[in-house]
C-alpha cells in the first residue's frame, strides 16, 4: 500500500512540472550581468551607460524594452515575435524598417548621438525609445 501511495505522489509531482513547462514562449533579449565600465553588449535603458548594441523584442503589441541606449555607431536589433506584422519607423523618418513577419528582425546602426523616438507603423500605439550616447 506504501508503494502505491508513493508512485501516486510521484506521478502527481511529475504532472505538475510538466504542466508547468507548458505555455507560449516569446524571444527574450539576453540582460547581461552589470559590470563597471567597458564595452559589451546591452539592452540597458536608462542610467548613463551605453551600449555597443541592443535587442528589441516585439511581443504582445509593445516594445521590450521600450528605450534602449546605445554608443555612436551601436547597434539595435528589432525582432518580431508577434504572430501580427510590424514595421519600425522614427518620427523623424531616418529609421524605415521593413515589414516584418513573426521571427523576422531588423537591424539599425545609430551614426550619430541624439533621442530617436520610434513607432510600429502598422500599429502606432506601440512606441520606444533609442538613446544613443
Amino acid at each position: 500500500m506504501k508503494k502505491a501511495v508513493a508512485t501516486a505522489l510521484v506521478l502527481s509531482v511529475m504532472l505538475l512540472v510538466v504542466a508547468g513547462c507548458g505555455g507560449q514562449q516569446s524571444y527574450q533579449s539576453p540582460t547581461p550581468p552589470a559590470s563597471s565600465g567597458g564595452g559589451g553588449s546591452s539592452t540597458g535603458g536608462g542610467g548613463d551607460a551605453a551600449a555597443a548594441s541592443a535587442n528589441v523584442a516585439i511581443a504582445n503589441f509593445a516594445f521590450d524594452p521600450a528605450t534602449v541606449t546605445v554608443k555612436v555607431g551601436g547597434k539595435v536589433t528589432w525582432k518580431n515575435d508577434d504572430s501580427a506584422p510590424h514595421q519600425v519607423y522614427s518620427d523623424d523618418g531616418s529609421i524605415k524598417g521593413p515589414e516584418m513577419q513573426q521571427g523576422a528582425s531588423f537591424d539599425y546602426t545609430f551614426a550619430k548621438a541624439g533621442t530617436f523616438p520610434y513607432y510600429c507603423s502598422l500599429h502606432k500605439n506601440m512606441k520606444g525609445t533609442v538613446v544613443v550616447k
